[in-house]
């Protein structure tokens, strides 16, 4: 009867401890629990069988007896403690899944050999591709950088997963879709780090920036749009003012033609304003008509210094030049010229009176450097990465202006 009894309740355990097995499976350690029941297992089956063989007399067996229900008990004390432990852990688990698989931002997770590890809902509905068709595989499989965004750089990724980089903002890329098609997205790349800090991985999270790019090319169709129409009256405006000041509608007096002259290079500055408006826009919209020829950019350097004659002489600025030598180059001087007059009108317009202007330019091999260089407030350290976004002004400028 004793026996029989025993080996009643070594089947209940029996049955107790393949719950616990099948609910370890489930978890992220299923070898690990897997092995550490089946461990169990045999100790509750060798331990009463070695305990019968063993011993003869009843007082020994009632003491062996004794001993082992105090460790069936131990044990089962000890199992429903870990249970308990492990469903809190998969509750906390199944909430952090539920979380990543509401967000409406894609989420794609990397190791550090660039592979997906991690790709959630709304990442498989932008892409339309599941989870089990994209991990493990190369991040450059799904993702190739975005030229036309913001930030277009192929070793962000590469440089957050190396610990060069902390983070990537505004992270423009694009991401191949089942149908063929690629959707733009953008997003924040962030290191993923272990106990220890080091870097073991990398997370993307990113939207669909579709609608976005479509509200910024109507922008830009209207402001082209715009400078073309408003381009018509304001040159026909500076033929008129031409026209005034050399004496087609009779002779001026002093202060008529003082006053003229104003007009005249105010309508200028507009045509001027209007023409890089126009110019913004044909980049954004990829129209902007490029005429390389071979052009000398001290003549261009020196010309746009002297359109700014008036700033410099109101200031009293010391304008160096220093130019080492041949500094002919294959290029458009139109819009060569733009990107001068803009380094040297923010160099005049943000230095204090007396300050110094310097511009440099240094033939090295087939390449020319042009540095501009002054004396002004400057540009705050946290904001440099934006000085190539577009309409930036630094927060020093918006106070003094």
């Amino acid at each position: 009867m004793l026996l029989y009894a025993i080996l009643e309740c070594m089947k209940a355990l029996k049955g107790f401890f393949l719950f616990l097995k099948t609910f370890f499976r489930r978890g992220a350690n299923a070898s690990i629990s897997s092995t550490l029941l089946n461990a169990s297992l045999a100790l509750l089956v060798l331990i009463p069988i070695t305990l019968l063989l063993a011993t003869q007399q009843g007082a020994a067996l009632r003491a062996g007896m004794t001993a082992y229900l105090v460790l069936l008990g131990g044990a089962a004390i000890s199992a429903i403690g870990i249970a308990s432990i492990l469903a809190r852990f998969r509750a906390f688990h199944e909430r952090e899944q539920t979380f990543l698989e509401s967000m409406g931002e894609g989420v794609c997770a990397l190791d550090d050999t660039e592979r997906i590890i991690l790709w959630n809902k709304a990442a498989a509905d932008f892409a339309g591709i599941t989870r089990s068709h994209v991990v493990g595989k190369k991040f450059a499989d799904f993702f190739s950088v975005d030229t036309s965004g913001n930030v277009g750089s192929e070793n962000i990724i590469r440089d957050i997963l190396s610990g060069k980089r902390k983070s990537g903002g505004d992270l423009a890329m694009l991401l191949a879709c089942a149908d063929g098609k690629t959707l733009p997205v953008s997003g924040t790349a962030t290191p993923l780090s272990d106990e220890r800090g080091a870097s073991s991985g990398c997370m993307y999270v990113f939207r669909d920036v579709t609608k976005e790019r479509e509200i910024d090319r109507a922008k830009d169709e209207f402001v082209s749009f715009a400078s073309h129409q408003l381009r018509t009256p304001l040159t026909n405006m500076t033929w008129r003012a031409e026209m005034l000041l050399e004496g087609d509608a009779g002779r001026l007096t002093k202060q008529q033609r003082v006053y003229l002259q104003e007009i005249e290079d105010g309508n200028r500055r507009m045509t001027n304003l209007v023409n890089a408006f126009l110019n913004v826009s044909r980049i954004n919209l990829g129209t902007l008509s490029i005429k390389p020829e071979p052009c000398d950019v001290r003549i261009l350097v020196n010309e746009c210094i002297g359109e700014l004659a008036e700033l410099i002489k109101e200031k009293r600025l010391a304008i160096r030049t220093a130019f080492e030598g041949s500094a002919v180059v294959t290029c458009d001087p139109k819009i060569l010229r733009i990107i001068i007059q803009n380094l040297l009108s923010n160099a005049a317009t943000y230095t204090p009176v007396r300050g110094t202007v310097i511009v440099r330019l240094v033939a090295k091999g087939p390449e020319l450097l042009l540095a501009v260089s002054d004396t002004g407030i400057g540009i705050p350290k946290r904001q440099q990465a934006k000085v190539f976004s577009k309409l930036f002004r630094a927060d020093n400028v918006k106070k003094q202006h």
